[in-house]
């Protein structure tokens, strides 16, 4: 069930997400200016029973890694890129991609993979071609 913490038959339980959520708030905390580049299980103690690599979430990822003023640039970045796209009546190729790269960083970690530096390639030059014949 997605509503409990704990499962006797299950190798995946939301207590661990729930850890894995905790360990990166308190991270954040302790370092606000991020850990460094893949250096997420940093945040890990020897003692942890729990050890992960990876946050499961782009943007915890970068607000642990990066730190907290790479993570505000981010989000400026893609909050800026949203309303840009959506202001206008017009349909992009933006306006369809721009909302599956944010659901797609919210269930991916990775950040240095093709697909999805392709796809942020394929929206900022869309956007480029879009707002230059507006402009």
């Amino acid at each position: 069930s997605i509503f409990t913490l704990k499962t006797q038959d299950s190798r995946f339980s939301n207590d661990d997400r729930f850890q894995i959520l905790l360990k990166a708030f308190q991270s954040f905390l302790y370092y606000p200016t991020g850990v460094g580049l893949d250096n997420y299980d940093f945040i890990y103690s020897t003692k942890d029973s729990l050890r992960v690599k990876h946050s499961e979430n782009a943007f915890i990822t970068i607000l642990i890694e990066r730190g907290w003023i790479a993570f505000i640039f981010f989000i400026q970045f893609f909050t800026g890129l949203l309303k840009d796209t959506f202001h206008t009546a017009k349909f992009t190729l933006s306006k369809l991609l721009l909302p599956l790269l944010v659901v797609y960083f919210n269930f991916n970690f990775e950040l240095n993979n093709v697909f999805g530096n392709f796809v942020l390639f394929v929206i900022l030059l869309d956007y480029k071609i879009n707002h230059s014949i507006i402009n």
